[in-house]
Parts: C-alpha cells; sequence; structure tokens
C-alpha cells in the first residue's frame, strides 16, 4: 500500500475508518458497512481489504472509492485477499473485537467454498507468505510454499498429492459441517496450533495460534525424559544395561520360558584378577579394563541378547532361545576372542584379560533370584577349578517346573 502523501494526510488523514457506502460488485448492488484502512487522495481513496457483507456473503476484496461518486467498486474479477476487517455493525465493542484479530499474534483467515482466501489478517499474510490483494487459494499457497521452501513446511516429495489429502481431511463431506485441530510448523522453525472450522455454506475458517514456544519446552522436556531414562536403564561407566535393568529384562524373559520362548540361558562373568589390575595401574585404567571388556562383550551376541553389569567387574548376559550348552559355546568364544588393553602411560604396559563364567538355562517358572543362584554357583565352580573358563549349570529340572506339569 503506497502511504499517504503528507499534505494529503494533513487534509484527509489516513486512518482506518467505519462509515456506510453503495457497494458494487457486478450484479449486486447495495449499502453496508464497510471497515477498512483508507488511503487519501485528493478525489479518490483506494480502500485495502476494505470488506462488505450482504446476509453474510462476500461482496468483494480490494476496493475502489471515488470521492466524485458515493460508491465502491470491487477491482478485479477473481475473489482476492481482504483485510479481516468487515463489520455488520458500528459498535465499539465489535470494531475493538475486530482490531482484537486483525493485529494480534494469532492468525486468521477465512477461505470460501472455491477455497479462494477471502479474509486474512496480517499474520496470516506474514506466515503463509501471502500478499494482501492477491488471488490466493489452498493450493497455490501449499505449491508456493513446497517450490520457495518458505511459509508452511511441506513434508512430502510430491506436493500435488499433499494436497490432495489434506483436502480429503479439510472437507470430508460437503454437506456435513465440522471442527478439527491439529499442529503446523513452518520453514522458520515456529509451530502454529490450527483450528479449523468447516461451515455449512463450505466456506473454512483457519485460526492458528503460536505455540513455538511450548514445542521448545516439550523438546526439552523429551530430551529430559530420554536422558533419565537412559541413566536408569544403562550403566554410566560401560554403557550396557545396569543392575536394575538386567534384572527388569531378565524377569520379562522368564515369563515367556515354556510358551513363546522354548528356552532361556542367563550367564554370570567375573573378570579375573581384576583388583591386582586396579591395585597394580590404578582405577583409571581398570575403568578402562571394563568399558574395553563390556565393548568386546556386546559386540560378540546377538541384537537380542542383553549384556548388563552387576556391579564391580562382575557381568550379566541373557540369552534367549538358546540351550545353556550352545551358551556356553558363546562364552567360550568371547573368552577366547577377548583382546588385550594396551595402557599408554609413562611405563607402556599390555594387560591380557580373562574371565571365569557360569551358565543356566531357566525352567519353567523360574524366579530370577533362582535362575541366577544356580549361575553363580557354576560361576564359583569355575573359578574353583582354576579361572579363565566356563562352567555349565547341570542341576536337574524339577518335576514341578515342567511346562506338562500346569
Amino acid at each position: 500500500m503506497v502511504p499517504c502523501r503528507p499534505e494529503t494526510k494533513r487534509k484527509y488523514g489516513c486512518q482506518r475508518s467505519v462509515f456506510t457506502a453503495t457497494v458494487h460488485n457486478g450484479t449486486r448492488t447495495g449499502i453496508f458497512t464497510v471497515v477498512s484502512t483508507i488511503q487519501a487522495f485528493e478525489r479518490s481513496a483506494v480502500i485495502n481489504g476494505a470488506t462488505a457483507f450482504d446476509n453474510g456473503v462476500c461482496l468483494g476484496g480490494a476496493l475502489h472509492y471515488d470521492a466524485g461518486k458515493t460508491s465502491l467498486s470491487t477491482m478485479g474479477s477473481a475473489p482476492t485477499v481482504a483485510a479481516l476487517s468487515g463489520l455488520t455493525s458500528q459498535t465499539g465493542d465489535l470494531l475493538a473485537f475486530l482490531q482484537a484479530w486483525a493485529i494480534g499474534s494469532a492468525f486468521v483467515a477465512v477461505y470460501d467454498d472455491s477455497d479462494h482466501v477471502r479474509y486474512a489478517n496480517d499474520g496470516f499474510l506474514r506466515a503463509f507468505n501471502v500478499k494482501l490483494g492477491e488471488v490466493a487459494t489452498f493450493e497455490s499457497i501449499i505449491l508456493g510454499s513446497f517450490r520457495n521452501t518458505t511459509g508452511v513446511r511441506i513434508d512430502a516429495q510430491d506436493p500435488i498429492s499433499f494436497i490432495a489429502d489434506a483436502q480429503l481431511r479439510r472437507r470430508p463431506s460437503p454437506s456435513m459441517p465440522r471442527q478439527r485441530s491439529f499442529p503446523v510448523d513452518f520453514m522458520d522453525g515456529s509451530w502454529f496450533w490450527c483450528t479449523e472450522t468447516l461451515l455449512p455454506n463450505g466456506w473454512i475458517v483457519l485460526i492458528g495460534s503460536d505455540i513455538t514456544s511450548l514445542k521448545q519446552t516439550e523438546r526439552e522436556l523429551a530430551a529430559a525424559r530420554d536422558s533419565a531414562l537412559t541413566l536408569s536403564q544403562v550403566d554410566e561407566l560401560t554403557g550396557v544395561a545396569n543392575r536394575r535393568f538386567t534384572l527388569s529384562k531378565l524377569g520379562g524373559m522368564l515369563k515367556s520360558v515354556g510358551s513363546e520362548m522354548t528356552h532361556l540361558s542367563v550367564a554370570l562373568l567375573d573378570l579375573d584378577h581384576f583388583k591386582t589390575i586396579n591395585d597394580t595401574f590404578g582405577h583409571e585404567t581398570g575403568d578402562i579394563v571394563l568399558r574395553h571388556f563390556a565393548k568386546h562383550c556386546v559386540s560378540s551376541v546377538r541384537a537380542a541378547d542383553v549384556v548388563g553389569r552387576l556391579g564391580g567387574e562382575e557381568f550379566a548376559i541373557l540369552l534367549p532361545g538358546i540351550t545353556s550348552g550352545k551358551a556356553k559355546v558363546v562364552l567360550d568364544r568371547i573368552l577366547a576372542t577377548i583382546p588385550p588393553v594396551t595402557v599408554k602411560d609413562c611405563q607402556p604396559a599390555t594387560i591380557a584379560l580373562a574371565f571365569s563364567a557360569g551358565v543356566a538355562e531357566a525352567y519353567f517358572n523360574d524366579r530370577p533370584e533362582e535362575v541366577l543362584a544356580r549361575a553363580d554357583k557354576a560361576l564359583y565352580a569355575a573359578k574353583h577349578a582354576g579361572r579363565n573358563r566356563v562352567e555349565v549349570s547341570h542341576e536337574e529340572w524339577p518335576l514341578d517346573r515342567s511346562p506338562d506339569s500346569v
């Protein structure tokens, strides 16, 4: 909009005004109340985005007023975007309500039944890169955003399909008025919560409220939740499952033994002579050894298996779906392939690692403490036999724990 010339502004003013005038719109003429920002000149005034109503029907977009005639005429044949400023009353409270929508932080737009944008406030024009007075439709706005990578974010490779899908949600049935709400994100990082109302006459009213700060808070809360969840499940030093999470996973797996899961083996591992490593090379080197060993275990088992640190140098490995005999094969391979740890200190040294392990197979209706106790006995047997080895529990399957006995 061209600003008023200083001399004209002094004479006529440049302000938002409410007045009554005759509006010509092709075949329709009538007396209507119009409110708009008037751009005053000597003999005429361009009324930017004035709106006029005839029983709720829009009569046009940008209007032109000639001081020599007492009339208003619509400019252009296609419906153009008009300012959200139409009134059917000159009461102050209604004007205040309208002005609040026009300049507020929320964006507001009205689409007609052919999806032309008829009214829009400044917030909508800025958000969707629409100019006052242009011919804009839902489709043209989406295509413009996709083509220019501005405005609303289009998460689709094919904008035409995106528009078709959106229209199914916007206008599910022409004869069925309804309201829906949904979030929309924009290329500038802002987010709006939109409420879209489909009216009985096919027009759509769209209102969007800025929720960018809420989204930021939501992301921060999600990150904090994920961090807290990780801390509750992961051993901070080694990065494998901590004691609580390992025992929780064991409890869940035991419920499936005898039904979905045919077998479950549990292994307890203890690093041999770890206290000597700590005393000789220091606790910092001891931590390096623990991380090194945990990483080796994880890389040596399946994705479905669980490696956990129970405390100190004691680890557990849960192996669902395999017998204790096959679990021993896995543990023997882990033991045989542990790479040494090289200490880069003032006196470089290479530390060879070994562990003792006990393996037990879970029974039907086993409790976590029971299968762990059997694995612990097997671990003690491995240490008693000279360490650096894997032993398997050979306790008989109790008759009352057989699935056939239930």
